[in-house]
């Protein structure tokens, strides 16, 4: 199905409300599979998973904190507990 939309070879990012609840290891199996799907490859916006994983691999606080803000006071970060601005992606 995802083929047939044309999105072989392409990059494919996948968002909205239902990605505050996917795990980690969702997101890295829907990611890893990106050439089942014959997508060049998958990802997901940064959020707060985003944070705890880099927290699981030993990243310090200080350093953490540092990344979310940048990302925030950038408009990089997504935070699923306030309300979201539809966006507009092409396909």
């Amino acid at each position: 199905m995802l083929r047939k939309h044309g999105l072989v070879g392409k990059f494919v990012e996948f968002y909205g409300q239902g990605m505050s609840v996917l795990s980690l290891a969702d997101r890295a199996t829907i990611a890893n599979m990106s050439p089942e799907y014959g997508a060049t490859m998958g990802f997901f916006l940064v959020d707060h998973v985003t944070l705890q994983y880099l927290k699981l691999t030993g990243r310090c606080e200080e350093t953490v904190s540092m990344i979310e803000s940048y990302l925030r006071a950038n408009n990089m970060f997504v935070d699923y507990s306030q309300p979201q601005v539809e966006q507009v992606y092409s396909s």
